[in-house]
């Protein structure tokens, strides 16, 4: 009975949604969209009138907002994947979503997750990051879209027959 009335820890409930991240992998990506959109939402000063340790950051925080960053590929790979399921993205400013999608694509590849994650599709990452910000409408869409009767589904990497629903 207490259990019900304990509340959830975030992690809890997206192991409970069909997540596949371990808890240091997850809190690792949840703490780095964070720093991100910390930095692409604060305004920095001008080139001189910061110290030079701010003055990546600065040039960080350009190449986002330019997408001339070497996630340039991530950043047109996520938009793509949105419109194909009907997500709406955020034109005006860095999207959560997006911006998680591209932590979780560049940890994929790198030398301590990549055993672990290199196998998933840009697909699965995507749904991984849904998961991960509770975004369960844009979730069920990117679903909706790839999950489909005789195909091989991207998300959860099996041939969908009838009746079998995506992790």
């Amino acid at each position: 009975m207490r259990e019900n009335l304990e509340e959830k820890n975030p992690y809890q409930q997206y192991l409970e949604s069909g997540g596949a991240f371990n808890e240091k992998d997850y809190e690792n990506a949840i703490q780095k969209v964070r720093d991100a959109m910390e930095m692409t939402t604060h305004e920095m000063p001008s080139e001189q009138e910061k110290p030079i340790e701010n003055q990546a950051q600065h040039r960080l925080k350009t190449m986002v907002e330019n997408e001339t960053s070497p996630g340039k590929h991530a950043q047109l790979q996520i938009k793509m994947m949105a419109e194909y399921a009907g997500i709406e993205l955020n034109k005006d400013k860095a999207d959560q979503r997006a911006v998680l999608y591209g932590i979780l694509r560049d940890n994929s590849q790198s030398k301590e997750t990549q055993n672990r994650y290199s196998q998933m599709s840009d697909q699965r990452l995507f749904a991984e990051a849904l998961r991960m910000l509770e975004d369960q409408d844009a979730l069920n869409k990117l679903i909706e879209a790839n999950h489909k009767i005789g195909t091989h589904c991207p998300i959860c990497s099996k041939v969908v027959t009838p009746g079998e629903s995506c992790r």
